[in-house]
């Protein structure tokens, strides 16, 4: 199963790292194509820096993971996957898996996220996509993130058939404290306060 990973906390960070050994160690085909640098807050936005009517692609490497594909773009998370779909970065991927996002995607903001908006595009394009988030601001328990994303990796895999999202957040708490994976709705309640 070919799967292309992205993010929109750019290609060099932990979390893109960590997914990826996670995918990696699932038996994947694994390549990485992320923005070059932080995308946060993109959504769904198809925005590019081009050159001569391309892309603009830089090679990487990240540790450990040798033989992976690593591309940092100079392009929204939206608009990678779009493109990936249509083979710009080799053979077009089966699923598409997003993050580790730093910070947590819940409730109505899942609407601005770059990490979600790049998994949603995916399921607009037919295929099935898991959004993963360790959720606070300055994550440190990426251990916890991994083990997580493995248990959510292989149920997704089992269940990658029809194009959807699965959108995962993970407490940053130590791993030995988590608690069963429970799935949830996007809220649709508005806040109560003033008119």
């Amino acid at each position: 199963m070919r799967a292309l990973i992205t993010n929109d906390d750019g290609v060099d960070t932990i979390g893109i790292h960590t997914l990826s050994r996670v995918a990696v160690a699932a038996g994947l085909d694994v390549t990485v194509a992320a923005p070059h640098q932080e995308r946060s807050g993109s959504s769904a936005a198809l925005s590019a820096l081009e050159e001569n009517g391309r892309l603009v692609v830089e090679n990487r490497s990240l540790d450990g993971l040798d033989g992976v594909t690593v591309l940092a773009v100079h392009a929204t998370p939206a608009l990678i996957v779009f493109t990936a779909v249509r083979g710009a970065f080799g053979e077009p991927p089966d699923v598409v898996l997003s993050g580790i996002n730093h910070g947590p995607n819940t409730g109505m903001a899942v609407l601005h996220s770059g990490t979600v908006g790049a998994a949603l595009t995916a399921a607009s394009q037919g295929l099935p996509a898991l959004a993963v988030s360790l959720a606070t601001a300055h994550p440190t328990h990426w251990d916890t993130a991994a083990q997580v994303a493995a248990r959510a990796l292989d149920w997704f895999v089992a269940h990658a058939g029809e194009p959807y999202v699965l959108n995962v957040n993970v407490p940053d708490i130590p791993a030995k404290a988590t608690c069963p994976v429970r799935p949830k709705w996007i809220s649709r309640r508005r806040p109560r306060g003033p008119a």
